[in-house]
């Protein structure tokens, strides 16, 4: 008897990293999250975490009536403020002291490395900032997704180097939907290699004499291997 094989439906990358982004964004921002892990075939942990700090960020937006802050890149991006370093030196972490005082990281940090790269910083209601942050994780997924075939879910990730114009910098990376400048790629420049999980991605730099600053640019990866920053 002759045997017949299944042919198996095509993966529908967009359509995973939707369900996947509605089951992290379940109840975000109510105070009573019901998301539970489960086994998937891409690595999830480093996107969990981010939910969770977007989650207690939101939280005190919504309960102080204040805008969540942004950079302008093609689109509004979230910023993750719960590891700047400069509300260390201002005594306003754990959580600020006073909620105005999120109207003077608006106006104040035009400038300041490296939000001066988008030109400066934005507020915006916190509704609209989870509407930006579910378009920028499905996104970021989908291109997650995308490179499950190559089974690297508990591997370090893909190999990808960054060059810059600029020798001895200290390349930093970010998610594409909640920007974060503190992730250390590796250093000097240039290039640098080293192990990144798939996804949409910025990459910036700093050095001695050379403040923190950002491509404008995002990267997809796969299929991107390199990322040249022509603006650093």
């Amino acid at each position: 008897m002759a045997t017949t094989s299944r042919v198996q439906p095509p993966m529908d990358h967009e359509r995973d990293a939707k369900a996947l982004t509605e089951r992290l964004l379940k109840n975000i921002g109510e105070g009573e999250r019901d998301y539970v892990s489960q086994p998937l075939d891409i690595y999830v942990a480093d996107v969990e975490a981010g939910v969770e700090r977007f989650d207690s960020q939101l939280r005190y937006c919504l309960r102080f009536q204040v805008g969540f802050p942004c950079v302008s890149i093609s689109e509004l991006v979230a910023v993750d403020w719960s590891n700047l370093t400069p509300f260390l030196h201002i005594g306003l972490w754990p959580w600020f002291t006073r909620p105005e005082q999120f109207h003077w990281f608006e106006q104040e940090w035009q400038s300041v490395p490296p939000f001066g790269s988008f030109g400066g910083v934005k507020l915006v209601s916190p509704l609209d900032a989870v509407s930006l942050f579910r378009e920028g994780l499905i996104r970021f997924l989908t291109v997650r997704f995308s490179a499950r075939q190559s089974n690297i879910s508990t591997n370090p990730g893909l190999q990808f180097r960054v060059t810059t114009h600029t020798y001895g910098l200290r390349v930093h990376w970010s998610p594409a939907y909640f920007f974060n400048a503190n992730n250390v790629f590796g250093s000097p420049t240039s290039p640098v290699d080293a192990w990144i999980q798939p996804g949409k991605y910025m990459f910036g730099a700093v050095g001695p004499s050379f403040p923190s600053h950002f491509d404008s640019g995002t990267f997809d990866i796969p299929p991107r291997t390199q990322a040249n920053l022509v603006s650093i």
